[in-house]
């Protein structure tokens, strides 16, 4: 087995954990940063500089344990659109590290980032921050220390991993295939849609509107095409997964997209996932439209109880 092979057999460990996760009640920290032993996990709050020089906040999880074992690999969180308090992602930063992966998990940039100041640039330099984190941690293996991106987090990671051989895998769940500004157009027409609004009303809304708002920069980064990035990931082993729910993101659009720009890369360490029946993040749903929050999807339980050597079969 190569060492290629190995990284994509871990990076579908690391995603079906965080398709997994359990949201458990949240610890207190003690004042010296580190929290209860209670649930299995260690917590060290640290700070790092991102892009720009800011200074980001996160959390270091991993499984407390008592014996002396290997180095473990690390997986750095990139979230999605919006604030992005790392709150938002515990359930996930939770799973992570009780499969054994050093997580770090950190509060989106406020500065250089908001409705009309968007730079996937900064964003994904301050992902390569958190790996120059993990990968400098005692414990943690420097070879082995990845990118896990959610929706526009899913610009983000192979973005930073096209500008760092130090990112040893990227997983993206609801991943975008398109430019913001088509994806967003794609995502309004769905709920346009739900709320049977059609014909020449939903066309202006998700055309000629769209185009304009974009003309006069209105929407940051609108037209930012991804394929190039993900074009320069020559050997980076890449699992990408969206719930074939999502109505944010057009999921089976995506994958063939992704797919084609790999295999123009030579990158034959992808796999290409649907979870069934469920949202955008990978929650179960009765048709995308309902509450995000409905728990894991069974086919990631399923997953979870093969032997990981067939999951890429």
């Amino acid at each position: 087995m190569t060492l290629s092979r190995n990284r994509l057999i871990f990076a579908l460990v690391v995603v079906v954990w965080a398709a997994l996760g359990v949201l458990l009640p949240a610890p207190t920290a003690h004042a010296d940063g580190r929290s209860p032993r209670s649930d299995g996990l260690m917590r060290q709050e640290v700070s790092f500089r991102g892009g720009g020089g800011l200074t980001l906040h996160g959390t270091v999880l991993s499984p407390v344990t008592t014996r002396t074992t290997r180095a473990r690999p690390g997986i750095v969180l990139v979230g999605g659109s919006g604030p992005g308090p790392r709150e938002e992602y515990r359930q996930e930063a939770e799973s992570f590290a009780r499969a054994g992966i050093t997580t770090l998990v950190y509060d989106k940039r406020t500065v250089g980032y908001s409705t009309l100041d968007r730079n996937f640039g900064l964003l994904a330099e301050d992902a390569l921050a958190g790996v120059r984190v993990l990968t400098g941690r005692v414990g943690v293996d420097p070879r082995h220390v990845g990118l896990w991106g959610f929706s526009e987090g899913g610009w983000v990671a192979p973005l930073a991993a096209a500008r760092s051989s130090d990112v040893a895998f990227v997983i993206t769940i609801g991943g975008p295939g398109h430019s913001p500004l088509r994806t967003q157009a794609w995502h309004l027409a769905n709920r346009l849609r739900h709320r049977g609004i059609t014909g020449s009303y939903l066309h202006a809304v998700t055309g000629p509107t769209a185009q304009l708002m974009d003309s006069t920069g209105l929407f940051p980064e609108g037209d930012y095409d991804p394929l190039p990035m993900w074009e320069r990931l020559h050997r980076t082993p890449v699992l990408a997964l969206w719930g074939d729910h999502d109505i944010q993101v057009p999921p089976r659009e995506s994958a063939r997209v992704l797919q084609r720009a790999l295999a123009k890369a030579g990158n034959a360490h992808v796999v290409i996932r649907f979870l069934h029946h469920t949202a955008h993040n990978g929650h179960r749903t009765s048709d995308g439209f309902d509450r995000i929050g409905g728990g894991p999807s069974t086919e990631a339980s399923g997953w979870a109880r093969r032997p990981p050597a067939t999951w890429a079969r």
